[in-house]
C-alpha cells in the first residue's frame, strides 16, 4: 500500500469512484508523464476545458491507450479524476502543482504552443 496516498470513496458504480489523492506533486513524475506528446496534449487540453470527461479527447489513440496515459498522468499528481455515473471528468490540479511548483505549469504550457494544440 502507498503510505502517502489517501483513499477515499466517491458515489458511482461498485469498482469506479475510488480516488487516489497523493501527497504533493513530484517533479520528477510529472517530468516523465509530460515527456510523451499525448500526456502534454491532454494537460493542455485540460488547461482550456477543465473538468472534461474522458470521453471527451479525440487522441488518435485508442480508449484503452488513452486510459493508460490519463492513469500515469493521474499518478504523477497532474490530473484529479472524478465519477458521476458512467463518465470520468478530468480536471487540472492547477492549484497543487502552483503552491509546490511556482510558475512551471505556466511554463509547461507556454513552452508547448506550436508543439500540441488541445483537442
Amino acid at each position: 500500500m502507498d503510505l502517502h496516498a489517501v483513499r477515499y470513496r466517491l458515489d458511482g458504480p461498485a469498482g469506479r469512484g475510488d480516488e487516489v489523492l497523493h501527497g504533493c506533486p513530484d517533479l520528477r513524475g510529472g517530468h516523465r508523464a509530460l515527456t510523451d506528446e499525448t500526456r502534454l496534449t491532454i494537460v493542455v487540453t485540460l488547461s482550456v476545458s477543465p473538468g472534461l470527461a474522458c470521453s471527451g479527447f479525440t487522441q488518435d489513440v485508442t480508449a484503452s491507450v488513452l486510459t493508460r496515459h490519463f492513469r500515469v498522468l493521474r499518478e504523477a499528481d497532474l490530473i484529479r479524476q472524478h465519477d458521476v455515473g458512467t463518465r470520468r471528468f478530468n480536471t487540472l490540479r492547477k492549484e497543487d502543482l502552483d503552491q509546490r511548483f511556482p510558475g512551471l505549469l505556466d511554463l509547461v504550457l507556454k513552452e508547448s504552443v506550436g508543439r500540441v494544440s488541445p483537442t
